[in-house]
Protein backbone atom coordinates (compact mmCIF):
# COMPACT_ATOMS: atom_id res chain seq x y z
CA UNK A 1 0.00 0.00 0.00
CA UNK A 2 2.69 2.54 0.75
CA UNK A 3 4.29 1.66 -2.12
CA UNK A 4 1.35 2.56 -4.43
CA UNK A 5 1.17 5.75 -2.83
CA UNK A 6 4.57 6.78 -3.21
CA UNK A 7 4.22 6.10 -6.69
CA UNK A 8 1.02 8.00 -6.99
CA UNK A 9 3.01 10.95 -4.88
CA UNK A 10 6.00 10.85 -7.18
CA UNK A 11 3.33 10.41 -10.46
CA UNK A 12 1.39 13.54 -9.13
CA UNK A 13 4.71 15.91 -8.82
CA UNK A 14 6.24 14.98 -11.75
CA UNK A 15 2.85 16.09 -13.18
CA UNK A 16 3.33 19.20 -11.12
CA UNK A 17 6.72 20.05 -12.44
CA UNK A 18 5.43 20.14 -16.26
CA UNK A 19 2.41 21.67 -15.64
CA UNK A 20 4.93 24.36 -13.91
CA UNK A 21 7.05 24.85 -16.79
CA UNK A 22 3.59 24.69 -18.99
CA UNK A 23 2.48 28.07 -16.92
CA UNK A 24 5.50 29.40 -18.88
CA UNK A 25 3.32 29.04 -22.06
CA UNK A 26 1.90 32.73 -22.42
CA UNK A 27 5.37 33.82 -21.50
CA UNK A 28 6.95 32.19 -24.85
CA UNK A 29 4.28 32.97 -26.66
CA UNK A 30 4.49 36.79 -26.11
CA UNK A 31 8.66 36.60 -26.63
CA UNK A 32 8.08 34.74 -29.53
CA UNK A 33 6.39 37.13 -30.73
CA UNK A 34 8.72 40.06 -29.88
CA UNK A 35 11.30 38.24 -30.90
CA UNK A 36 10.19 37.42 -34.29
CA UNK A 37 9.09 40.90 -35.08
CA UNK A 38 13.01 42.46 -33.99
CA UNK A 39 14.71 40.01 -36.50
CA UNK A 40 12.43 40.37 -39.36
CA UNK A 41 13.12 44.44 -38.05
CA UNK A 42 16.89 43.84 -38.55
CA UNK A 43 16.17 41.59 -41.57
CA UNK A 44 14.72 45.00 -43.07
CA UNK A 45 17.44 46.90 -41.95
CA UNK A 46 20.06 44.50 -43.68
CA UNK A 47 18.08 44.60 -47.03
CA UNK A 48 17.90 48.38 -47.79
CA UNK A 49 21.42 49.03 -46.07
CA UNK A 50 23.05 46.45 -48.65
CA UNK A 51 24.36 44.49 -45.74
CA UNK A 52 23.00 40.63 -47.11
CA UNK A 53 26.92 40.02 -47.88
CA UNK A 54 28.15 41.28 -44.99
CA UNK A 55 29.11 37.71 -43.63
CA UNK A 56 29.47 36.05 -46.74
CA UNK A 57 29.72 32.53 -45.43
CA UNK A 58 27.22 30.93 -42.93
CA UNK A 59 26.94 29.92 -39.79
CA UNK A 60 30.30 31.91 -39.24
CA UNK A 61 31.72 35.47 -40.27
CA UNK A 62 34.18 36.15 -42.40
CA UNK A 63 35.36 32.11 -40.85
CA UNK A 64 35.28 33.77 -37.83
CA UNK A 65 32.38 33.19 -34.87
CA UNK A 66 32.68 37.51 -34.05
CA UNK A 67 32.27 39.53 -37.14
CA UNK A 68 35.25 42.03 -38.61
CA UNK A 69 34.68 45.49 -36.96
CA UNK A 70 32.75 46.77 -39.61
CA UNK A 71 29.21 48.63 -40.09
CA UNK A 72 27.74 45.90 -42.85
CA UNK A 73 29.13 42.65 -40.82
CA UNK A 74 28.12 43.77 -37.97
CA UNK A 75 24.56 44.68 -39.00
CA UNK A 76 24.27 41.24 -40.96
CA UNK A 77 25.29 39.68 -37.75
CA UNK A 78 23.02 40.96 -35.49
CA UNK A 79 20.23 40.00 -37.81
CA UNK A 80 21.41 35.93 -37.50
CA UNK A 81 21.63 36.86 -33.20
CA UNK A 82 18.17 38.37 -33.16
CA UNK A 83 16.77 35.28 -35.38
CA UNK A 84 18.83 32.57 -33.14
CA UNK A 85 17.49 33.93 -29.96
CA UNK A 86 13.78 34.11 -31.77
CA UNK A 87 14.51 30.51 -32.57
CA UNK A 88 15.63 29.65 -29.30
CA UNK A 89 11.76 31.30 -27.82
CA UNK A 90 10.02 29.60 -30.55
CA UNK A 91 11.34 26.19 -28.87
CA UNK A 92 10.63 26.97 -25.97
CA UNK A 93 6.51 27.86 -27.08
CA UNK A 94 6.69 24.37 -28.42
CA UNK A 95 7.78 22.42 -25.14
CA UNK A 96 5.71 24.42 -23.01
CA UNK A 97 2.73 23.95 -25.24
CA UNK A 98 3.60 20.08 -24.83
CA UNK A 99 3.96 20.40 -21.26
CA UNK A 100 0.60 22.30 -20.78
CA UNK A 101 -1.87 21.22 -23.35
CA UNK A 102 -0.35 17.90 -24.49
CA UNK A 103 0.95 16.23 -27.84
CA UNK A 104 -2.88 16.27 -29.51
CA UNK A 105 -3.51 19.82 -28.27
CA UNK A 106 -4.68 22.67 -30.89
CA UNK A 107 -1.81 24.69 -29.27
CA UNK A 108 1.24 22.34 -29.60
CA UNK A 109 0.24 22.04 -33.45
CA UNK A 110 -0.21 26.00 -33.94
CA UNK A 111 3.51 26.14 -31.84
CA UNK A 112 4.98 22.83 -34.15
CA UNK A 113 4.00 25.16 -37.28
CA UNK A 114 5.58 27.73 -36.02
CA UNK A 115 8.60 25.55 -35.27
CA UNK A 116 8.77 24.34 -38.61
CA UNK A 117 8.08 27.66 -40.26
CA UNK A 118 11.62 28.87 -38.05
CA UNK A 119 13.40 25.95 -39.47
CA UNK A 120 12.35 26.88 -42.80
CA UNK A 121 13.18 30.37 -42.55
CA UNK A 122 16.97 29.33 -41.07
CA UNK A 123 17.35 27.53 -44.07
CA UNK A 124 16.28 29.99 -46.30
CA UNK A 125 18.25 32.74 -44.56
CA UNK A 126 21.80 30.43 -45.35
CA UNK A 127 20.58 29.67 -48.50
CA UNK A 128 20.64 33.10 -49.42
CA UNK A 129 23.38 34.00 -48.49
CA UNK A 130 25.17 30.89 -49.87
CA UNK A 131 23.51 31.95 -53.18
CA UNK A 132 25.07 35.42 -53.25
CA UNK A 133 21.77 36.90 -52.58
CA UNK A 134 19.53 35.29 -55.01
CA UNK A 135 16.62 37.31 -55.91
CA UNK A 136 13.86 34.42 -55.91
CA UNK A 137 14.90 32.51 -52.90
CA UNK A 138 14.92 36.17 -50.67
CA UNK A 139 11.87 36.81 -51.66
CA UNK A 140 10.67 33.12 -50.32
CA UNK A 141 12.86 34.22 -47.15
CA UNK A 142 10.56 37.18 -46.82
CA UNK A 143 7.35 35.67 -47.13
CA UNK A 144 8.20 32.52 -44.88
CA UNK A 145 9.30 35.21 -41.89
CA UNK A 146 6.41 37.36 -42.73
CA UNK A 147 4.27 34.55 -42.15
CA UNK A 148 6.01 33.39 -38.91
CA UNK A 149 5.45 36.66 -37.79
CA UNK A 150 1.57 35.90 -38.56
CA UNK A 151 1.45 32.78 -37.30
CA UNK A 152 2.89 33.68 -33.39
CA UNK A 153 0.83 36.51 -33.04
CA UNK A 154 -2.31 34.06 -33.58
CA UNK A 155 -0.94 32.13 -31.31
CA UNK A 156 -0.21 34.69 -29.03
CA UNK A 157 -3.77 36.42 -29.12
CA UNK A 158 -5.11 32.92 -27.87
CA UNK A 159 -2.13 32.68 -25.13
CA UNK A 160 -2.26 36.04 -23.52
CA UNK A 161 -5.66 37.00 -24.01
CA UNK A 162 -5.96 40.47 -22.37
CA UNK A 163 -9.43 41.02 -20.60
CA UNK A 164 -10.29 44.25 -22.41
CA UNK A 165 -10.28 43.20 -25.56
CA UNK A 166 -12.30 39.41 -25.09
CA UNK A 167 -14.61 40.46 -22.34
CA UNK A 168 -18.36 41.45 -23.81
CA UNK A 169 -17.68 39.86 -27.14
CA UNK A 170 -20.92 38.05 -28.11
CA UNK A 171 -22.13 36.25 -31.31
CA UNK A 172 -24.18 38.89 -33.38
CA UNK A 173 -23.90 39.46 -37.73
CA UNK A 174 -21.83 42.67 -36.81
CA UNK A 175 -19.02 40.62 -35.06
CA UNK A 176 -19.25 38.12 -37.95
CA UNK A 177 -18.73 40.74 -40.50
CA UNK A 178 -15.76 41.70 -38.55
CA UNK A 179 -14.13 38.26 -38.29
CA UNK A 180 -14.05 37.90 -42.10
CA UNK A 181 -13.04 41.68 -42.60
CA UNK A 182 -10.00 41.11 -40.63
CA UNK A 183 -9.21 37.59 -42.06
CA UNK A 184 -9.34 39.23 -45.58
CA UNK A 185 -7.38 42.32 -44.07
CA UNK A 186 -4.44 39.88 -43.00
CA UNK A 187 -4.13 37.96 -46.54
CA UNK A 188 -4.03 41.27 -48.33
CA UNK A 189 -1.58 42.68 -45.62
CA UNK A 190 0.48 39.36 -46.62
CA UNK A 191 0.92 40.01 -50.23
CA UNK A 192 1.43 43.67 -49.55
CA UNK A 193 3.89 43.03 -48.05
CA UNK A 194 5.57 40.46 -50.58
CA UNK A 195 4.91 42.95 -53.53
CA UNK A 196 7.16 45.01 -51.45
CA UNK A 197 9.87 43.29 -51.20
CA UNK A 198 9.46 42.24 -54.42
CA UNK A 199 9.79 46.40 -55.17
CA UNK A 200 13.25 46.47 -52.98
CA UNK A 201 14.83 43.25 -55.01
CA UNK A 202 14.25 43.88 -58.58
CA UNK A 203 16.43 46.66 -60.02
CA UNK A 204 14.65 50.14 -60.80
CA UNK A 205 11.75 49.39 -59.41
CA UNK A 206 11.93 51.38 -55.93
CA UNK A 207 12.25 55.12 -57.58
CA UNK A 208 10.80 53.77 -61.20
CA UNK A 209 7.99 56.19 -60.49
CA UNK A 210 8.45 60.14 -58.69
CA UNK A 211 5.16 60.45 -58.71
CA UNK A 212 2.05 60.45 -56.14
CA UNK A 213 -0.12 58.92 -56.37
CA UNK A 214 0.00 58.16 -60.13
CA UNK A 215 2.44 57.32 -61.93
CA UNK A 216 2.69 59.99 -65.49
CA UNK A 217 3.82 57.59 -67.58
CA UNK A 218 0.93 56.13 -70.50
CA UNK A 219 0.09 52.21 -69.94
CA UNK A 220 1.91 51.17 -72.93
CA UNK A 221 5.22 53.09 -72.52
CA UNK A 222 5.48 51.39 -68.91
CA UNK A 223 8.61 49.50 -68.77
CA UNK A 224 8.58 46.12 -66.01
CA UNK A 225 10.40 48.07 -63.09
CA UNK A 226 7.60 50.20 -63.34
CA UNK A 227 4.96 47.56 -63.69
CA UNK A 228 6.46 46.01 -60.43
CA UNK A 229 6.24 49.23 -58.70
CA UNK A 230 2.64 50.11 -59.84
CA UNK A 231 1.36 46.62 -58.93
CA UNK A 232 2.76 47.20 -55.20
CA UNK A 233 0.62 50.32 -54.85
CA UNK A 234 -2.61 48.85 -56.77
CA UNK A 235 -2.24 46.25 -53.96
CA UNK A 236 -1.96 49.02 -51.43
CA UNK A 237 -5.45 50.17 -52.79
CA UNK A 238 -7.90 46.94 -51.62
CA UNK A 239 -5.44 47.24 -48.07
CA UNK A 240 -7.30 50.94 -47.46
CA UNK A 241 -10.24 49.37 -48.63
CA UNK A 242 -10.85 46.39 -46.25
CA UNK A 243 -8.89 48.55 -43.59
CA UNK A 244 -12.02 51.24 -43.82
CA UNK A 245 -14.32 48.44 -44.11
CA UNK A 246 -12.73 46.58 -41.01
CA UNK A 247 -13.02 49.89 -38.87
CA UNK A 248 -17.00 50.83 -39.78
CA UNK A 249 -17.64 47.31 -38.82
CA UNK A 250 -15.64 47.81 -35.46
CA UNK A 251 -18.01 50.82 -35.36
CA UNK A 252 -20.93 49.04 -35.88
CA UNK A 253 -20.09 45.96 -33.42
CA UNK A 254 -20.22 48.55 -30.99
CA UNK A 255 -17.22 46.55 -28.80
CA UNK A 256 -14.70 48.62 -27.37
CA UNK A 257 -11.41 46.49 -26.85
CA UNK A 258 -12.17 45.85 -30.76
CA UNK A 259 -12.14 49.10 -31.96
CA UNK A 260 -9.18 49.57 -30.22
CA UNK A 261 -7.52 47.38 -31.82
CA UNK A 262 -8.94 48.22 -35.35
CA UNK A 263 -8.31 51.90 -34.61
CA UNK A 264 -4.59 51.40 -34.03
CA UNK A 265 -4.58 49.26 -36.88
CA UNK A 266 -5.95 51.81 -38.87
CA UNK A 267 -3.45 54.82 -37.59
CA UNK A 268 -0.31 52.03 -38.11
CA UNK A 269 -1.91 51.72 -41.78
CA UNK A 270 -2.08 55.69 -42.32
CA UNK A 271 1.42 56.06 -40.84
CA UNK A 272 2.45 53.56 -43.50
CA UNK A 273 1.22 54.96 -46.15
CA UNK A 274 2.87 57.84 -45.30
CA UNK A 275 6.54 56.54 -45.09
CA UNK A 276 5.76 54.88 -48.51
CA UNK A 277 5.17 58.25 -49.93
CA UNK A 278 8.50 59.61 -48.21
CA UNK A 279 9.74 56.95 -49.47
CA UNK A 280 9.73 58.24 -53.08
CA UNK A 281 9.37 61.98 -52.63
CA UNK A 282 13.05 61.64 -50.35
CA UNK A 283 14.39 59.20 -52.76
CA UNK A 284 14.75 56.10 -50.69
CA UNK A 285 16.51 57.44 -47.30
CA UNK A 286 17.75 54.16 -45.39
CA UNK A 287 16.25 55.11 -42.21
CA UNK A 288 12.83 55.66 -43.96
CA UNK A 289 12.60 52.69 -46.11
CA UNK A 290 13.84 50.26 -43.16
CA UNK A 291 10.56 52.35 -40.78
CA UNK A 292 8.66 51.50 -43.65
CA UNK A 293 9.35 47.65 -43.77
CA UNK A 294 9.27 47.25 -39.78
CA UNK A 295 6.21 48.92 -39.52
CA UNK A 296 4.30 47.06 -42.50
CA UNK A 297 5.50 43.71 -40.52
CA UNK A 298 3.69 45.30 -37.36
CA UNK A 299 0.89 46.30 -39.39
CA UNK A 300 0.44 42.64 -40.02
CA UNK A 301 1.65 41.13 -36.68
CA UNK A 302 -1.36 43.41 -35.22
CA UNK A 303 -4.16 42.07 -37.64
CA UNK A 304 -3.52 38.83 -36.89
CA UNK A 305 -3.65 39.38 -33.20
CA UNK A 306 -7.22 40.06 -33.89
CA UNK A 307 -8.06 37.28 -36.23
CA UNK A 308 -6.14 35.07 -33.60
CA UNK A 309 -8.48 36.55 -30.97
CA UNK A 310 -11.57 36.42 -32.80
CA UNK A 311 -11.59 33.46 -34.22
CA UNK A 312 -10.77 31.48 -30.96
CA UNK A 313 -13.82 33.29 -29.26
CA UNK A 314 -15.88 32.24 -31.95
CA UNK A 315 -14.79 28.73 -32.58
CA UNK A 316 -13.52 27.19 -29.58
CA UNK A 317 -15.37 27.25 -26.67
CA UNK A 318 -12.40 26.06 -24.19
CA UNK A 319 -8.28 27.10 -24.75
CA UNK A 320 -7.43 23.50 -24.61
CA UNK A 321 -9.71 21.76 -27.20
CA UNK A 322 -7.78 19.20 -29.69
CA UNK A 323 -8.35 19.38 -33.12
CA UNK A 324 -11.08 17.20 -34.75
CA UNK A 325 -10.84 13.18 -34.42
CA UNK A 326 -7.90 13.96 -31.75
CA UNK A 327 -10.60 14.32 -28.66
CA UNK A 328 -10.19 17.22 -26.16
CA UNK A 329 -8.48 18.02 -23.27
CA UNK A 330 -10.72 19.78 -20.26
CA UNK A 331 -10.87 23.31 -19.37
CA UNK A 332 -9.18 24.28 -16.38
CA UNK A 333 -9.17 28.35 -16.70
CA UNK A 334 -6.75 30.68 -16.15
CA UNK A 335 -4.19 31.85 -19.81
CA UNK A 336 -5.49 29.01 -21.21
Amino acid sequence: MESVTGSERAAAGLSASRQGLGRLYHVMAAASLLTALVAVTMGGVVRVTGSGLGCPDWPLCHGSVIPPWELAPWLEYLHRLSAAVSGVFILLLAATAFMRYGLRSRRFFMASVAGALMVTQAALGAFTVLSELSPGIALVHTGVATGLVGALAFIAAGAIRPRWLHEGVTQSNEMDGLRRLTAALGVATFIMVLSGAYVTRSYGAPLAFTQIPLCGTALWDMTEAQWIHMTHRAIGLPVGILMLATLLQAIAAKHRGTLVMVGLMALLLVFQMGLGIGNVALRLPPDVRATHLATAVLFFAVVMLLVGAHWRGAHTDEYGAALPGMGRRPFSGGLQ
